[in-house]
């Protein structure tokens, strides 16, 4: 197995306009510093707002700095303590004081590293008055962090930004879950939480022998090595990331099985999550799984999205118009 999997942010090519000096270039670096040959500063990508960069579904600010992942550092020698990176930090209270051992009376800031999910989100702000935060490149398998925790990071399997896939937004024309099949979704951990990979991977073993099917476009499936076990890599356990999410589908009449089976799991993790169960209305206006979750005593909250064009055709979920005769079990 390589050290690095493939999954990695993906390579897009960027226009990048320097325009003090009236001049742009197309940068093959999807928020790298390190391998762009000009290597603008963060000072100069947000004084003159580098134009954004596109691809298929989203618009990303292209700041030349690593955003693509690293530690997030203060620079002990520019960090002068003022705390005003403190409120936006979504893990909450994780920076300690430490005195400077070279420069008499200075006082900076120290992140805790484990419990920073590499986010992003303090340098973002650009709210440091002397520039002291930066985020340095980061090794295998730290960058897990990033690739779930930043919402600019782009998966390369799904070509989504952020922790999944398009799941429901797009069912209308991609018919990922069609009569007879529920989608269910475990979001674990929050901001001032986070979840260890290893509490995603007690989720992902408990649902893979009930019959249900992992996203292949999620990152923690890109992440398992065994996706009928739902093992994930023995590197990323001891990672953590801001929130993530284990995406799949089964047939409706195993989702008794497989609620049970989270509910049973989450026993044994150190997080918190939610559970998201997703399925097709009925062409009578029904919905196939609000009997069973209120058989088996599942509070619930009705939400639905519904997409109108979206530039494709629409999928067939019925042939020649036919009602469904779905039961539900």
């Amino acid at each position: 197995m390589q050290n690095k999997p493939f999954f990695r942010t993906p390579e897009r090519d960027r226009i990048v306009s320097d325009t003090s000096e009236k001049t742009s270039h197309v940068c093959k670096s999807w928020f790298s510093l390190g391998s762009c040959d000009k290597k603008f500063s963060l000072d100069f990508a947000l004084a003159n707002d580098i134009q954004k960069g596109t691809s298929r579904n989203h618009q990303a600010f292209v700041y030349k700095l690593d955003l693509g992942g690293g530690f997030m550092k203060a620079d002990p020698d520019k960090c002068i303590a003022c705390k005003r990176c403190f409120p936006y930090c979504p893990m909450g209270r994780i920076q300690t004081f430490k005195r400077h051992d070279k420069i008499p009376g200075r006082v900076f800031i120290e992140i805790d590293q484990e419990r920073c999910t590499d986010c992003g989100v303090c340098l973002r702000a650009n709210i440091c008055p002397v520039k002291a935060l930066y985020q340095p490149e980061t090794p295998w398998p730290r960058e897990v962090r990033s690739i779930l925790s930043n919402p600019l990071i782009e998966f390369k399997g799904s070509q989504v930004p952020g922790r999944g896939t398009e799941e429901m937004k797009t069912n209308d024309v991609s018919g990922r879950y069609r009569p007879g099949e529920v989608g269910v979704g475990i979001e674990l951990g929050r901001p001032g939480v986070g979840a260890y990979f290893r509490d995603v991977e007690i989720v992902a073993m408990a649902l893979a022998p009930l019959g249900y099917e992992f996203a292949e476009e999620n990152p923690i499936t890109h992440f398992m090595i065994n996706k009928k076990t739902g093992k994930l890599r023995d590197d990323i356990l001891n990672e953590k990331a801001t929130s993530a999410i284990v995406e799949g589908k089964c047939r409706i009449e195993n989702l008794p099985s497989v609620l049970e089976a989270v509910k049973d799991a989450a026993k044994k993790v150190s997080s918190v999550f939610t559970v998201e169960v997703i399925t097709k209305v009925l062409p009578e206006g029904e919905i196939p799984i609000k009997p069973i979750l209120e058989r088996l005593g599942y509070w619930y909250s009705i939400n639905t999205k519904n997409n109108l064009g979206l530039g494709e055709p629409a999928f067939k979920f019925y042939e020649n118009g036919q009602q469904s005769k779905e039961t539900p079990q």
